[in-house]
């Protein structure tokens, strides 16, 4: 009926206190096509499961799973109690192989699919949007007339925009793939009300300091880690976030649509765990500073932040490599810069090689010309003052006034 999916910058209440912010007109159809490797002998594609998710006619959602003939013509309704199938297929670097395949059931798809969650899991902005290409879904969708958004707050412009990137591409920031894996693979189940029978909330536009893994005892025992918590920043051994994604048997994550560990996954996460600075007020600050830029941090929230790392030196290391790893959000950039300038001098010039060109101290450089030098209006309190706090290290080798070597 040319109705549209309509994109909310605020949560809009479903029933009680369920929110979604994404509206999905009624009758709206969402498939996904799963396809692996390809047909030995055939040289294609093969195509192995659709799913399919149904808004009817009450507001409500229904499921369905659509198994893929051998022969790729079409694709038949899987029972409802779900289905299991071996196939051969060609994969990258391993040749022919065969695999097991399980499609899911009507009712185990409402394991994932809760009104926590909102009306969708992954037909959200966030995932959507990927400013960094030339055209995206988002743009797609919105210029072909299929979603729009609502009236009100208006998302973020293209340069601001920071959401969900692709985990195993590298040249994203790693906190953000990680992020942004855990979310799409773990958020749907573990935040606040969802089917895990676990305290933790790992959303992606979840503050560290909220989401209840850092440090946290887990509810389901240590499985055989000593003083294992949910996720110890510095210290992967001890985090049974990533001792669950890299195991096998009882208990491994993700618990439903996955029987073998993702190798890339593990490497993954091993990584974001061991670069997570043990010191927690580094930890909050780079975390609050380096946010989603889909939520509800501010300008000021980041800078604040910023200042904070500012204020010490081992801190302010750890920011000058968060801004050169691309995860602070380029618009502050700037101003973090100038900041740092109230700082000692050591502060200002580990922050200076992110200054723009208006910003950047004019220095004498390798080649010193005299008459430039005898030109530049001097100050001897200064001078004075910088000789004695060692800054330039002239009074490693001289000495004046009983100041120095």
């Amino acid at each position: 009926n040319n109705s549209q999916a309509v994109f909310h910058q605020n949560p809009q209440t479903t029933f009680d206190w369920f929110t979604t912010r994404v509206v999905m007109p009624v009758g709206t159809v969402l498939a996904k096509t799963y396809s692996l490797g390809q047909i030995p002998e055939q040289g294609r594609p093969r195509r192995l499961e659709t799913q399919i998710s149904l808004k009817d006619s009450q507001g409500d959602w229904q499921f369905f799973t659509y198994r893929w003939r051998e022969d790729g013509s079409d694709a038949d309704l899987v029972p409802a109690d779900g289905a299991v199938a071996e196939f051969d297929v060609e994969l990258p670097g391993e040749g022919k192989t065969r695999r097991t395949w399980t499609f899911a059931s009507r009712t185990s798809c409402r394991v994932c699919h809760t009104p926590w969650v909102g009306e969708t899991m992954a037909f959200t902005e966030s995932q959507l949007r990927s400013p960094w290409l030339t055209d995206d879904s988002w743009r797609q969708l919105m210029r072909q007339g299929f979603t729009r958004c609502a009236e009100g707050p208006q998302p973020l412009p293209d340069a601001e925009f920071a959401g969900m990137v692709p985990p195993y591409e590298s040249s994203h920031p790693l906190d953000r793939r990680a992020r942004s894996y855990l979310h799409v693979n773990c958020a749907h189940c573990h935040l606040f009300g969802g089917n895990a029978s676990t305290n933790f909330d790992i959303s992606f536009d979840k503050p560290l300091a909220e989401s209840n893994i850092l440090d946290q005892l887990p509810m389901r025992g240590e499985l055989g880690i000593p003083q294992g918590k949910v996720a110890v920043a510095g210290q992967p051994g001890r985090s049974l976030l990533l001792y669950r994604i890299a195991k096998q048997g009882s208990g491994r994550m993700p618990h439903i649509g996955s029987q073998r560990t993702d190798a890339e996954a593990v490497r993954l996460i091993r990584q974001w765990l061991a670069q997570l600075p043990q010191d927690q007020a580094t930890l909050i600050a780079l975390d609050q500073l380096c946010a989603p830029a889909t939520s509800s941090t501010t300008r000021i929230d980041r800078m604040n932040a910023a200042e904070q790392l500012l204020q010490d030196p081992v801190r302010a290391v750890e920011l000058a490599a968060a801004i050169a790893e691309g995860r602070v959000p380029q618009a502050i950039v700037r101003s973090i810069v100038e900041s740092s300038r109230q700082f000692p001098l050591s502060t200002q010039e580990l922050l200076e090689t992110f200054a723009a060109p208006d910003q950047q101290i004019q220095r004498l450089g390798a080649n010193i010309n005299p008459s430039d030098l005898l030109q530049a209006t001097g100050d001897p309190a200064r001078g004075a003052e910088l000789f004695a706090q060692g800054i330039g290290t002239c009074s490693g080798c001289h000495r004046i006034h009983q100041v120095g070597k």
